[in-house]
C-alpha cells in the first residue's frame, strides 16, 4: 500500500468505531492527496482479511501481507475484489446515478470471498444530484457487516444529511518537516532542502 500520514488519534478512534459496529460509514475529509484514500484502501485491505473467529481489528499501517493476503491486497490494488465496490470519477465527470445503483445491487448480494463487504466512494462531492439522492436512501438500508468509506475534498460540498449518518474525519495537511521526510526517503528523488520546500509551497 501507499505512504499513510495519518495521526494516530485517527487512527485509533476508526480503529474503535469499527470494532464496536458491524456496520457503519465514514468520512475522510481533507485536503486532495494527503492520504484519506490510501488510509481508506490499508482499512478494507485488513477488514476483508478478518475471520469471524477473531474478529478484532487492531489497524496497523504498516500491515505486511503472508502469500494469501497480498493476493487479497492486489485484488483491492486492482478493484477486482468481489466484495468491494469503489465507486469514482472519471476524469472531468460527475459520478452518475447509474454507478450508485450498482451499490445498492452490491448491498444486496452476500459476501464472496471475504466476512465484510466495503464500499468506497471517492470523492463524495462529484456524485450528480441524483446520484447523491440514491446514496441517501442506500446509507439507511445499510446491511449488517458492511462499511462504507467516503472520501472528501470539500466537506462543505457534502449535504448536511449525509454528513449527519456517518463518522467523520479530518486529516490534516502534511506539514513541511514530514513533507521532506517523505520525499528524502525515496531513492528516485535528489533535491536540496530549498527544492523541497520550494515544491511543498508549489503543491501545498
Amino acid at each position: 500500500m501507499n505512504d499513510i500520514f495519518c495521526s494516530m488519534q485517527i487512527v485509533k478512534s476508526v480503529e474503535k468505531i469499527l470494532n464496536q459496529h458491524d456496520t457503519c460509514v465514514f468520512i475522510f475529509y481533507g485536503q486532495e492527496g494527503i492520504g484519506k484514500r490510501s488510509f481508506a484502501n490499508t482499512l478494507s485491505n485488513q477488514i476483508l482479511q478478518l475471520k469471524e473467529k477473531n474478529n478484532h481489528l487492531s489497524v496497523d499501517l504498516n500491515f505486511k501481507s503472508n502469500q494469501f493476503q497480498q493476493k487479497q491486497e492486489n485484488l483491492i490494488l486492482n478493484n477486482t475484489h468481489p466484495d468491494l465496490l469503489v465507486i469514482e470519477n472519471e476524469v472531468n465527470e460527475l459520478i452518475k446515478i447509474d454507478k450508485v445503483r450498482e451499490l445498492k445491487k452490491f448491498l444486496s448480494q452476500t459476501s464472496s470471498i471475504s466476512e465484510y463487504k466495503i464500499i468506497i466512494i471517492d470523492p463524495i462531492e462529484d456524485l450528480t444530484i441524483n446520484a447523491t439522492n440514491t446514496l441517501l436512501k442506500s446509507l439507511e438500508e445499510t446491511n449488517h457487516k458492511t462499511y462504507i468509506f467516503l472520501i472528501s475534498h470539500n466537506l462543505n460540498n457534502v449535504l448536511k444529511t449525509i454528513q449527519s449518518r456517518v463518522f467523520k474525519f479530518y486529516f490534516n495537511p502534511i506539514i513541511k518537516e514530514e513533507f521532506i521526510s517523505l520525499l528524502n526517503s525515496k531513492n528516485n528523488f535528489n533535491f536540496s532542502d530549498e527544492e523541497l520546500i520550494l515544491v511543498n509551497n508549489l503543491f501545498n
